[in-house]
Order: structure tokens, then C-alpha cells, then sequence
């Protein structure tokens, strides 16, 4: 089986990095062609993996996105070459651009939603002219499904994740040292892309509740913003001016963008995603996996992973008192914080292991092979 994936971004996100593992567990059994941008830290980690890339862009060489035709037409010619048995998109955009060209290709093509926003009718339609879709989550699906996606075309398939990779670990004091924090203090981190939907500006207001009840905790900042919009930059900059004016900009840490996440969730006491929506966090599935506790909101698929009170503690999207609450909760007893580690690992175990989820996404294109 020989399956051509069309990819959009050269970053290594949550989609991309869910692709990875597939394809690592994968690429013995089946002969994947990836078609995606030429260069950066996505097609770097492909060639790692000993597999074939094909150039492909959206972009012409002086960054601008190519009119929608262009790109059809580039699609049909670049999968005539490549001859794969089918088509795969990894992402939303990409799933409507694969079906806007069903009738130039010769092979049918599948898609991956990753995303919970609204869609209007045209990329509904361009959606629904691939064969089949893959929703990461139920709540994915049935969001999208409400708004015309053909049922009988999506399925829900659950990411998975490599627990040799994340795992628990036991925590060595060397992320406390390089940044200067004692080891009584709660550590905490919030972890992906700084926008607008990740909710990271109620962090500041929940951080100030907490610092007043003289509860010692440090916030973690994991990630870089991506997006070059003027709302996004302006977001960003009224995020750390927050923390600032609240009085808590001691307790706050920005990391940037880092390579050893595994390892890192290793030395922290809590994750905080704060998020507005959610199809399936990736960083949620990591954190399980490596033991750790984990406060997020009950948005999206995120509930699909956890029970609340068991496995995680679930608030209110937006409500930054119920966040204090929860912190608090985590700070003052630490065997509450390994219950909830120790069960958001299991959940990993039993549902979302990369082996059963890898296998159940190759069955799903076996399916749908003419």
C-alpha cells in the first residue's frame, strides 16, 4: 500500500507530530511518500525517518499563497508522478484542497480533521467530495457533522502516542536550576502555540488569585506565537503586560520553543492548558502519558480523554477563579497530584497507545482503496 500524504507547514506541531508517529510505527508495513514543504524542522524530521519526501508548497518562492486553481492543478500533476494508491490530507485546509481536485486525480483521497471551526458551505462541499474523513475526536466529528459533513464519510480516530517516548520519569531538579526556583515551589506549564484560542490570557488572573493566598507557584511559557497577524502579536503582548500588572510576572517563565518536551514534562508538577477549544490536545495525550497531572479545560475533545476529579481536573474555559480553585487544589496536596498523574497515564495505556491507533488509521486507508 502506498499512500501519498499531502502536508501544508514546515513547523512541527500537533498534527505534524501526530503524523511522525504514525509513520514511524507505520513505514515497515506500508510505503508512505510525503508531499510537503522542502525545508524546515517537519521535512527535517521525515528524512530522519527514512522516508520520501516530494517537494510541495502553497506558497511561491516569495511566500505568497497561489491562487486556489494553481494549486489544484500543481496537486493533480505532482500525484500523477508520485502514482500512490491514495491520497492522504493531514490537515483541514489540505482536505478541502484534495477535494477540490477529486475529479483531475486518478486515485481517490482521504483527509484528517484536526480542527473545530466553522466552516461555510464551499469548504463543507470541498470536504465532502473526498472518499472518506478521519475527526480526531468524537466532539470534532459531530461539530463538523452539524454543519453538513457527510457522516457516512467521517470516522473518528484517536491519535496516539508513543509511551516508550513519554513516560513517567523521575525528576532530576535540572529545569528548577535553570531558572532559578527552589524546590518547594509548584511548577507548573502551559505548553504550544501562544493565540488567541489557547486561552493563556486567563492564566495571569487565576496566577494573581493564587499568589495572594501565599501559595508558591511558578509558570512555565512553552511555545513561540506563529502567527504574524496584528490580533496575534497585540494578544501576546497583552499577555505578559497581564502578568505584569497582576503583580506575578516573577512567578512567570517563558521558555520559548523547545525540543525536549518528553524530558521536560518530567521535571514539572502540573500542566495548565487553559484553551477555549480543543479537538484532542496533543500536549494533553504527552503529559498523560508521562504521569503528569494535568488542569485543563472541558472544551472540545478533551473529556473524551478524561474523566474530571479522576484522571484530571476540568474547568470552566474562560472562568480564571475555577482555574485558582483547581491550582490551589493540586499545590496543597501532592498525593492528589499523583493520583491524577497515575490515572491520566492509564487512560494513555488503554485507549491511546500509538500501536492500536496506527494500526486502526492503516486499516481505514485499506478500506477505502479502490
Amino acid at each position: 500500500m502506498h499512500i501519498a500524504i499531502l502536508c501544508e507547514f514546515a513547523t512541527c506541531n500537533g498534527g505534524e507530530q501526530s503524523l511522525l508517529a504514525v509513520l514511524r510505527h507505520l513505514k515497515d508495513r506500508c510505503e508512505f511518500t510525503l508531499l510537503a514543504p522542502e525545508q524546515g524542522p517537519f521535512p527535517d524530521a521525515v528524512r530522519r525517518e527514512g522516508i520520501r519526501l516530494v517537494p510541495w508548497s502553497v506558497r511561491d518562492a516569495g511566500g505568497k499563497r497561489l491562487e486556489r486553481d494553481t494549486l489544484v492543478e500543481r496537486l493533480a500533476a505532482t500525484v500523477r508522478d508520485v502514482s500512490p494508491d491514495l491520497v492522504h490530507a493531514n490537515s483541514l485546509a489540505m482536505g478541502r484542497l484534495l477535494g477540490a481536485a477529486a475529479d483531475r486525480l486518478d486515485v481517490l483521497g482521504t483527509a484528517h480533521i484536526r480542527d473545530i471551526i466553522g466552516l461555510n458551505k464551499a469548504a463543507i462541499a470541498d470536504l465532502n467530495r473526498n472518499q472518506a474523513l478521519v475527526c480526531v475526536s468524537e466532539a470534532t466529528r459531530q461539530f463538523h457533522v452539524a454543519r453538513g459533513l457527510d457522516p457516512t464519510r467521517a470516522v473518528t480516530i484517536y491519535n496516539g502516542i508513543d509511551t516508550d517516548l513519554f513516560h513517567p520519569r523521575k525528576p532530576t531538579g535540572s529545569l528548577r536550576r535553570e531558572i532559578g526556583i527552589s524546590r518547594n515551589a509548584l511548577l507548573t506549564a502551559t505548553i504550544g502555540q501562544i493565540g488567541l484560542r489557547k486561552g493563556l490570557h486567563v492564566l495571569p488572573f487565576a496566577a494573581e488569585i493564587v499568589d495572594r493566598k501565599g501559595i508558591d507557584v511558578r509558570y512555565l511559557l512553552v511555545g513561540e506565537r506563529h502567527s504574524q497577524k496584528q490580533e496575534s502579536i497585540e494578544y501576546e503582548e497583552e499577555l505578559f503586560e497581564q502578568f505584569e500588572y497582576g503583580g506575578v510576572i516573577e512567578q512567570m517563565h517563558p521558555l520559548g520553543w523547545r525540543d525536549d518536551v518528553p524530558e521536560l514534562l518530567g521535571e514539572i508538577d502540573v500542566l495548565i492548558h487553559p484553551a477555549f477549544q480543543e479537538p484532542l490536545g496533543r500536549v494533553l495525550l504527552e503529559a498523560a502519558a508521562t504521569g503528569t497531572a494535568i488542569i485543563a479545560t472541558e472544551v472540545g475533545g478533551t473529556p473524551e480523554i478524561f474523566t474530571h476529579g479522576e484522571s484530571a481536573l476540568l474547568v470552566t474555559p474562560g472562568d480564571h477563579g475555577e482555574l485558582a480553585d483547581a491550582i490551589e487544589d493540586v499545590a496543597r496536596d501532592k498525593k492528589y497530584r499523583r493520583k491524577l498523574g497515575q490515572a491520566a497515564r492509564q487512560e494513555i495505556l488503554d485507549r491511546f497507545r500509538i500501536e492500536p491507533r496506527a494500526d486502526e488509521l492503516a486499516r481505514f486507508w485499506e478500506d477505502n482503496l479502490p
